[in-house]
């Protein structure tokens, strides 16, 4: 048995809520896999459908009150989807660089054949000159013009025809027992690229993959116009240039979608609080999704901050609630309106109606979980003390104690006590009554001798 204690309380609603919240957060995370998967291809109806069977199983984690496991689960389930959706993003923009390092190749050889031609002042026909200058620009495949161009320039043995160009051009000719000219550039390492433009092409790719074909535009440019120039040491300069103003790109992307993707997933618990207050500041996220990335993360910090302002708000008062009944049910004098003085004031001084010159006082706002409980005596402050009677009263609301303990396990919640006085150790706080019997006017006979929270 012990006297004065601190306590550590959490209620069924709370736990409920932070369940709820992880599914929130688990729904926008899978919203986002799919979305990002589709967008470029990289998800199969099968793959979905099994991520969205896994999240109705954890669902239903929370029917069944296996409440440690959800939350377990489920923050598991999300880093599995948003590591999962990285090494798609990685793979995709692997092939993708391989495909953009193969028509760089193509384009490369197109404006080299185009210039070949004109150095040998051959007729070049206005339709293969087009689709030559279309292909060195990236905007054709270019197999067809380069394979005509090399006809030109075979036709007579000329010296501006390099080694590498006759193989080309013979790989080119239109026979059975040929690669095509896909196959072959695909074949020629080191020809028109080096270890820099490989790494170029894979950030780009990466790019690509992560804000869409849109964001690469510019950088596409810069790579054809310094390809296209003369190996020097300022073509050198410019290619560190691109591939560090490619590297912050990157970088910037990947920082920018993952606070994006946090803010869905605050905005999904937002609303599935359900406060208006709260699905406002949700709708705010939504509509405000794309703004600057300083923009994003002061937002985020908002909503963070009126997500856990909102949370403490409501498990204090669930907790407030659940041991006002837990006493009401023990038979304590709790009247209407007590809850709302507690949570203005602080604590609350309680009647034990079998006991009417005996109750608890009860400390702390709820917000941090902890709340301090005592016993205390109703009684002119000018009397001396009752010891016996005092410990006798202090060895009741221990039990009580216990019995609220075993109602919160079994309604899914808990309450701990994290350090107590022994029975006797503190003279009983003395409680002075007022004429309407509020529980505004407390005077204390004995020193608090429990730390406040």
């Amino acid at each position: 048995m012990s006297g004065p204690k601190v306590v550590r309380i959490v209620t069924h609603e709370e736990i409920v809520a932070i369940c709820e919240g992880h599914l929130a957060r688990l729904n926008a995370a899978a919203d986002e896999w799919v979305r990002i998967g589709r967008r470029n291809g990289l998800l199969s109806d099968a793959e979905i459908s099994a991520t969205l069977s896994r999240r109705e199983a954890l669902r239903s984690l929370l029917a069944q009150g296996r409440f440690m496991e959800l939350q377990k689960a489920v923050p598991d389930e999300i880093s599995f989807l948003q590591a999962d959706q990285e090494a798609r993003i990685v793979g995709a923009a692997t092939e993708m660089a391989k495909a953009r390092s193969a028509r760089c190749r193509t384009e490369a050889v197109a404006a080299s054949i185009l210039k070949a031609l004109e150095r040998r002042g051959e007729f070049v026909p206005a339709a293969l000159r087009v689709a030559l200058e279309d292909a060195a620009a990236g905007r054709s495949d270019g197999d067809a013009a380069i394979s005509r161009a090399f006809t030109l320039l075979s036709s007579e043995k000329n010296t501006v025809i390099s080694d590498n160009q006759r193989r080309l051009a013979d790989a080119l000719k239109e026979t059975d027992d040929r690669q095509s000219f896909a196959q072959w550039l695909a074949t020629q390492a080191g020809g028109v690229e080096d270890e820099g433009s490989t790494r170029l092409y894979f950030r780009i790719a990466e790019l690509a993959v992560i804000l869409g074909e849109g964001a690469t535009t510019e950088f596409e440019e810069r790579l054809r116009r310094i390809s296209a120039s003369e190996p020097s040491s300022r073509r050198a300069l410019l290619m560190d240039s691109l591939e560090i103003d490619l590297a912050q790109a990157v970088a910037r992307a990947k920082e920018r979608t993952a606070v994006q993707s946090r803010l869905r997933m605050l905005a999904a618990e937002l609303s599935q609080i359900g406060t208006e207050s709260l699905a406002v500041i949700a709708r705010a996220i939504e509509a405000r999704v794309d703004d600057s990335l300083e923009a994003l993360i002061e937002l985020e910090k908002e909503a963070t901050l009126a997500l856990n302002r909102s949370r403490e708000e409501a498990a204090a008062q669930a907790k407030r609630q659940a041991v006002l009944k837990g006493l009401a049910d023990l038979g304590y004098q709790v009247s209407e309106g007590l809850e709302t003085a507690w949570a203005r004031d602080g604590k609350v001084v309680i009647k034990r109606a079998s006991q009417p010159d005996y109750g608890v006082e009860i400390g702390g706002r709820g917000d941090s979980g902890r709340m301090q409980m005592r016993t205390v005596a109703f009684r002119n402050a000018g009397l001396p003390a009752e010891e016996a009677r005092d410990q006798d009263a202090e060895m009741i609301f221990c039990s009580d104690v216990a019995k609220l303990q075993t109602r919160f396990s079994e309604a899914g919640g808990e309450i701990v006590i994290e350090r107590a006085l022994p029975v006797g150790a503190a003279p009983l706080r003395v409680v002075a009554e007022t004429s309407d019997d509020k529980n505004e006017s407390l005077r204390e006979r004995a020193p608090d001798k429990i730390r406040r929270i």
